[in-house]
């Protein structure tokens, strides 16, 4: 089967991705959330399994801005091709009160 590769399922890989290294460096032991974010931001060269220069997880400046527009696209041969337009969709940070 022929799936879309785009920026949601490389951000869905990323996610997961990042979870198991949070597990791993919280331990297999007991495995709490403050664990879990306390080691993982000890993590001082995240590279997405080398999709992007390393980051230091404890230093909220190093990980850029949110994403707030995204790229629909899908695989076809060797190229991306949009699947909408050549225009980015984008949405608008949310406030937590």
């Amino acid at each position: 089967e022929d799936l879309p590769r785009n920026q949601i399922t490389y951000s869905g890989w990323l996610s997961a991705e990042l979870f198991v290294r949070g597990v791993q460096a919280a331990g297999l032991e007991c495995t709490t959330r403050e664990a879990f974010i306390t080691n993982l931001r000890l993590l001082d060269d995240y590279d997405g399994g080398g999709a992007f220069a390393p980051v230091d997880l404890n230093d909220e400046a190093s990980w850029g801005p949110a994403f707030l527009c995204a790229y629909y696209v899908q695989v076809q041969g060797t190229a991306f091709v949009p699947l909408f337009d050549a225009e980015p969709r984008c949405g608008e940070p949310l406030t937590i009160d």
